[in-house]
């Protein structure tokens, strides 16, 4: 029996055991493992139009996700060992053997890339945001750097990973941290906090 089938026959018997009022049928929500606050703030990261619903307040977005800005690699390495530290998980993305990449600059303190974390999940996540991604001209976070991966899915990937926190090292893109302080977190111009 091939994949195909075999999907056909569970569908099938779901079917009959749901026309005969054998099983009580959940539907799940779209979310069912991650922390809403933290999917409302991954959504409206990477696109800046879709805002959270009005039950998911900035103070409550602010109590799960903090986002720090920092000129370079260098400044933001101590920052991220602290978290570490503090029970961060620290998640890069993708390496090259062929070429170097921005993860190469954190090939001294990473616990994970993408590619071990995928299916898991860890209570506290730090990750970061270089100049490999951007809002194009509609609010939309895209891969802006030519690196072999595609760094606007693996961040994606890293950043929800994070079950009761998160928090992100914006390095050297303005771009995107004042799109997350000015549309995400609404602070304008106020209360931007920078390395």
């Amino acid at each position: 029996m091939g994949p195909d089938d075999f999907g056909k026959a569970i569908q099938r018997m779901f079917n009959t055991l749901k026309t005969e009022n054998c099983c009580t049928v959940f539907k799940l929500t779209k979310n069912f493992r991650t922390n809403p606050v933290i999917t409302a703030f991954v959504t409206n990261l990477f696109d800046l139009s879709k805002k959270p619903n009005s039950s998911i307040s900035i103070e409550k977005m602010m109590k799960h996700v903090e986002v720090k800005f920092f000129k370079d690699y260098n400044s933001a390495i101590p920052w991220i060992n602290d978290q570490k530290n503090n029970g961060y998980v620290f998640i890069k993305t993708t390496g090259d053997i062929n070429k170097e990449t921005t993860s190469d600059n954190f090939n001294g303190i990473t616990d994970y890339n993408i590619h071990n974390v995928i299916g898991g999940e860890y209570e506290k996540v730090v990750t970061y945001i270089d100049l490999e991604i951007a809002y194009n001209n509609r609010g939309k976070l895209i891969k802006s750097g030519n690196e072999f991966y595609f760094n606007d899915r693996e961040l994606y990937v890293n950043l929800t990973r994070a079950k009761e926190k998160l928090k992100i090292a914006i390095i050297n893109n303005y771009d995107v941290y004042d799109g997350l302080m000015d549309v995400v977190f609404g602070l304008g111009k106020q209360k931007k906090s920078k390395n």
